[in-house]
């Protein structure tokens, strides 16, 4: 994927990205939502969806640099143990109660995660110089 991803300009990608969804995203609230919808909406909702969209064009940036960089194996445990992460804060900070279905499959994303990292460290006969 990486190979795929080096001539592609990021930047453009994620602006066609969130270009389209803000329009999809307009034309739906303003569908499905009750006619006063603009009189509802304060200022301080719009700053924080401006703020949160930012931060979330920045991981994007950040997840698209990740792929470009890295080996996908690597980069598809990576972006699945956030799973696991997130669960675990959410039981530390939030007091939620995971299922016994969630425990499993957080405890068998953290494996992968540990044996893909022990596998992936390159031996000296795994390096090998090019003229």
């Amino acid at each position: 994927m990486a190979k795929k991803l080096k001539g592609v300009d990021s930047s453009a990608v994620i602006g066609m990205q969130f270009g389209l969804g803000a329009i999809l995203m307009t034309v739906l609230t303003f569908i499905f939502s009750a006619n006063d919808i603009v009189r509802t909406v304060s200022v301080e909702v719009i700053l924080f969806t401006i703020l949160f969209a930012l931060i979330l064009i920045i991981a994007t940036r950040l997840v698209l640099y990740g792929f470009q960089n890295t080996d996908i194996n690597i980069a598809s445990v990576m972006l699945s143990s956030q799973l696991a992460i997130g669960a675990l804060l959410g039981f530390l900070f939030f007091r939620e109660v995971p299922s016994p279905h969630e425990i499993i499959s957080g405890i068998l994303i953290t494996c992968a995660a540990i044996i893909g990292s022990i596998a992936q460290k390159p031996s000296s006969k795994d390096i090998q110089i090019h003229p």
